[in-house]
């Protein structure tokens, strides 16, 4: 049976509001109020307002007038009720679940793994990443298996684990990839996506646009998900999807590099192409949707390639006893 771990109900109550804006079920200028919140958790207000604190932190939410905070970067409040259904839990029993040992350290890891996989080809110890970060070995294993579940990671002839280098030949395998299978299961996904998500997406991304640079990693890292997996999601194909999980050690580059170990770019990122994509999708529009996505997925190679190579100059590696 795997391993679990009791988080603090703060921290439970932030992951439950960060993914339900993730996820768009909490759009942009959503005020979201201790009282309310503390009600449909059935907690006390001091977790929520230490979860509200932390995800304002992070740049997710923004205090709002003193009474609050507002989802984004939105600048017109919307005065939505907020119910345990638009956190995805249980209208009738809305618990706190309990959180996966692994997912109390992957982040870290992930982060360390992409840094080494810009520069080559890394043992990982596990028994030494149990110890590093004083796990059991079987959630130490539990983070290796998600890691390589995302294209970080493999396993040599003797079982061994390895980060797979992320060189420029592989970059571009992955994005043939992506161009071969993520254009036709986008345009699939129209009339699927429910117009309130596309419209939620189409907000955050016009409001990230305004606010450019002033954008934090965690909402670009939002941004990203909103179309690759949310609305890609909704392709109804699962295998596509298992497929392309491997390529998504490409996000990665963005989510941990970009405003950490690379400065912002002046032109943003990828919003205004994210919003190519969404707004023909919101048209019922294919043709453009295919057409839309394979101009972005092919700018985004670019990109790519630039990013890891200024991350090479940049990196020196690591002295993480789990990683030689």
């Amino acid at each position: 049976m795997q391993e679990q771990e009791e988080l603090p109900v703060y921290r439970k109550i932030a992951a439950i509001l960060h993914d339900s804006i993730k996820a768009g079920r909490l759009a942009p200028g959503t005020i979201l109020m201790e009282g309310s919140l503390a009600a449909i958790f059935g907690s006390s207000r001091t977790p929520v307002k230490q979860a509200l604190s932390d995800l304002s932190e992070r740049g997710v939410i923004q205090r709002f007038d003193g009474r609050g905070f507002v989802v984004g970067s939105a600048k017109t409040p919307r005065r939505v009720t907020v119910t345990a259904g638009l956190l995805g839990l249980d209208e009738a029993n809305p618990e706190l679940p309990r959180t996966w040992a692994w997912q109390r350290i992957y982040d870290s890891v992930e982060r360390a793994l992409i840094f080494h996989s810009a520069l080559g080809k890394f043992r990982v110890n596990e028994v030494e990443l149990a110890r590093h970060y004083k796990v059991g070995r079987t959630v130490a294993h539990d983070v290796l298996v998600q890691a390589q579940s995302t294209g970080l990671l493999a396993k040599d002839e003797r079982l061994r684990w390895y980060v797979v280098p992320l060189d420029e030949k592989r970059v571009c395998d992955l994005y043939d990839l992506r161009e071969l299978l993520e254009p036709k299961a986008m345009a699939a996904g129209i009339g699927r996506v429910p117009a309130d998500i596309l419209a939620g997406m189409a907000s955050r991304l016009e409001a990230a646009l305004a606010a450019y640079p002033k954008v934090s990693a965690a909402e670009m890292d939002a941004l990203e998900h909103d179309l690759h997996v949310t609305m890609l999601g909704y392709c109804g194909n699962k295998e596509i999807m298992e497929a392309l999980k491997r390529t998504r050690c490409l996000h990665f580059t963005q989510k941990h590099m970009l405003g950490a170990q690379i400065s912002y770019p002046a032109a943003e990122p990828f919003m205004a192409e994210h919003l190519d994509v969404v707004r023909p999708m919101l048209r019922n529009d294919p043709a453009e949707v295919e057409a839309r996505m394979l101009a972005h997925l092919r700018t985004a190679r670019a990109k790519v390639i630039d990013r890891l190579a200024v991350f090479r100059r940049s990196f020196g590696g690591s002295d993480l006893p789990y990683i030689g």
